[in-house]
């Protein structure tokens, strides 16, 4: 592309230009009414240019104002003096690939199908004091051109619904919430409406329960956690303490780690962008090809996620895991789709503990991946005995150090679920989880009861 070329006549080492065009779509509806139906589309231009040692920057919404702005980002670039910024290089590349919706969100009926839903929710019981649905649809097109004559032409469309369901009796609430998501359209939903409607009557009917539900205690104790869980604690705990740029800035905890054991010997994490749920895409931001990373093996360090930059910095291999939220943002270091390999523990064989918690569907958390330490809640709590499922408990949180909680998951379920998960790094990302149930000896739980 010309504007590329006259970047290296100018003097740049190095130059890419992203064109992001971003549409997303949302429905909202709030107690069978509808409060939002609307799109928003962002699209421009990104050229980044790479000048002795130093990173030049600069966004735009039209194509005719690339020239123009190159000569300010190349002298941006220049004054940042005493830089030594290096990036790895990918060969030359002509790449075209798409994941387009069948059934695209602005030609389909949503109404009908959240109204069905929303009134298998109220059938449930008289104590419903609301229900939310947020629909969002997202179609994607990049276009990237690098110095090293890479073209990646790239379209891949997502959509993810969220049901909150909360029941009410007094001043007490009991609420539960939960998440679709994968690649495509409206199909994806549409073909799985009789799961998503088995899924939220038990969730209603769980809402309804937590209301009168007891506490769960505060000790350390066995627990079997959730996928959804499971999934964000190896997403925010441990993940984000994988991304190189954490590693490089020595902000995370497993820097200098590579080939310690970081957790149990029965777990084995990877990220994976490539495989189709709702993490997913071909390229990066940076038209680097996505990787499949061992992250840990058999319980040991293994790899990092790399950018560029990163993998320049650490002699490492380009892995594919830089993205932006917008056209407007840098790309910066994140997961894509994590993975926890599946061992061979059913769900009967997962709750073999004499006393004990299931612990339920993530409600947030937070991670300090410098200190190795974490807090996540969970919305619903159940009581183990003898092997069994016992009574609702009210949500608890779950918290500890990162990796001695991980060296103390003794077993790994057989079956896996696919998650959609949105993630924040300064930018909003979608992310995707694929994690069976997992069993954690003497962890630290937290609720308000003895």
């Amino acid at each position: 592309m010309d504007i590329i070329d006259n970047a290296g006549q100018q003097g740049a080492t190095y130059a890419d230009l992203r064109h992001d065009i971003k549409k997303m779509y949302t429905l909202v509806r709030e107690s069978r009414k509808t409060v939002n139906d609307g799109v928003q589309i962002d699209a421009g231009f990104c050229l980044r240019v790479l000048v002795d040692g130093s990173w030049g920057v600069g966004i735009t919404t039209t194509r005719e104002k690339l020239c123009t702005l190159l000569p300010h980002i190349m002298q941006s670039a220049r004054a940042l003096k005493g830089n030594d910024t290096k990036i790895k290089e990918a060969p030359s590349e002509t790449i075209k690939s798409e994941k387009k919706a069948k059934k695209r969100f602005v030609n389909e009926d949503k109404l009908d199908f959240l109204k069905g839903l929303e009134a298998s929710v109220y059938d449930q019981t008289d104590r419903i004091s609301s229900v939310t649905a947020v629909l969002t649809a997202i179609e994607r097109s990049l276009y990237i051109f690098t110095s090293e004559e890479r073209m990646i032409k790239t379209s891949v469309d997502k959509i993810s619904l969220r049901i909150v369901i909360t029941c009410k009796e007094g001043n007490t609430l009991g609420s539960r919430t939960i998440r679709w998501g994968g690649l495509g359209g409206m199909e994806y939903l549409l073909e799985r409406e009789d799961t998503i409607k088995e899924d939220i009557i038990q969730a209603a009917r769980e809402a309804d329960i937590l209301i009168n539900a007891e506490h769960a205690p505060s000790a350390s104790v066995d627990c079997v956690l959730s996928p959804a869980l499971t999934g964000m604690f190896l997403h925010e705990a441990f993940g984000h303490a994988v991304e190189a740029d954490s590693i490089t800035s020595g902000r995370s905890m497993l820097t200098g780690k590579i080939g310690e054991k970081v957790a149990a010997e029965c777990v084995t994490v990877k990220d994976d962008p490539t495989l189709p749920i709702f993490g997913y895409y071909l390229y990066d931001h940076e038209g680097v090809k996505a990787q499949p990373v061992i992250v840990v093996k058999d319980g040991v360090l293994h790899s990092f996620l790399h950018s560029r930059e990163t993998a320049a910095l650490l002699d490492a291999t380009l892995t594919g895991h830089c993205k932006a939220e917008f056209y407007s943002n840098i790309p910066i270091v994140r997961q894509g789709n994590t993975v926890l390999n599946p061992q061979d523990y059913s769900f009967p064989e997962l709750l073999d503990v004499k006393e004990g918690l299931f612990l339920g569907d993530t409600a947030g958390g937070q991670a300090s991946i410098g200190e190795g330490t974490f807090t996540f809640g969970t919305q619903y709590t159940r009581e183990i005995q003898n092997g069994e499922l016992g009574k609702y408990l009210k949500g608890c949180s779950l918290s500890g150090a990162v990796t001695e909680t991980m060296k103390k998951i003794d077993a790994v379920g057989k079956e896996v679920q696919a998650i959609a998960g949105v993630c924040g790094k300064g930018q909003m990302d979608l992310q995707g989880w694929l994690v069976p149930h997992i069993r954690i000896r003497e962890v630290m739980v937290g609720g308000r009861g003895g």
